[in-house]
């Protein structure tokens, strides 16, 4: 099946070979793909070409086994500011010596001389891939992290434990409430309700979401002075990523007094 190597046409790939024979052949066979290609001569000349255009190289290709300064060592001068970027050593069976080494810096995958381009190519589309698939996820977190903003500038927001004891609340809610967040933090969720509101509720809303159920529902609260409003709020169950614990956390739209 013929590969789709569409993916490649995004990527701009700094190329280390001190062979200038080497360099200039492949350079000239891959520039068809990539969407830019910055050469240099050895390891010295890499790190210096990788610091000037750094925001744009998005995979490094290197000879493993270089003067002035190897690939080995360029690579860990580069692991110091960037700990992601792939890296793709090209090496010699003489080199073996050097790949336990490598594996310390995180080496994406290694291609033995002489360079079998379709094998190249192959390693590189399955890595355009990678880098495409985090570039969107990385776009949806802006995204995400644009509807949190908005979320919290015009909803006031509350996090529990699984024992409805507050863990945090927004600046809207403090404003709105004109309690401290320090006079929160520990207490029962419930502890804010009106005196007519049913503690059934917070009964509901908890069994709802242990189960992973969302709770919607009306509540009339006080403020710090004892004044009373009432809100719109939703309540969620959010797992951690390591899929211990949860935390709860309330969405309270302020609906009237």
């Amino acid at each position: 099946m013929k590969k789709d190597h569409s993916l490649l046409k995004r990527i701009t790939v700094l190329y280390v070979e001190d062979d200038e024979h080497i360099r200039n052949e492949l350079t000239s066979l891959l520039i068809k793909f990539f969407k830019n290609i910055h050469t240099a001569t050895d390891g010295e000349d890499g790190l210096n070409v990788y610091n000037t255009n750094k925001e744009n190289i998005d995979v490094i290709i290197s000879d493993i086994n270089m003067p002035n300064l190897s690939g080995i060592e360029m690579v860990k001068q580069i692991r110091e500011s960037n700990d992601d970027i792939p890296v793709i050593f090209t090496t010699a069976y003489s080199d073996v010596d050097y790949l336990s080494e490598s594996i310390k810096l995180k080496i994406y995958d290694y291609i033995i001389k002489p360079i079998d381009v379709r094998a190249l190519l192959t390693y590189m589309t399955e890595l355009s891939n990678i880098l495409y698939n985090k570039e969107l996820l990385d776009e949806q977190t802006k995204e995400l992290e644009k509807y949190k903003f908005a979320v919290d500038k015009y909803n006031m927001v509350i996090k529990t434990n699984t024992a409805m004891k507050i863990s945090s609340v927004n600046e809207l809610f403090t404003a709105i409430t004109d309690y401290d967040k320090d006079e929160l933090i520990g207490k029962d969720f419930a502890s804010l309700k009106h005196k007519d509101t049913n503690t059934d509720i917070y009964t509901t809303m908890y069994a709802d979401v242990s189960t992973n159920k969302t709770w919607h529902g009306t509540i009339k609260q006080v403020k710090k002075s004892g004044e009373e409003y009432v809100v719109d709020a939703y309540m969620m169950a959010v797992i951690s990523k390591e899929g211990k614990g949860a935390t709860f956390i309330v969405k309270l739209l302020k609906v009237g007094k």
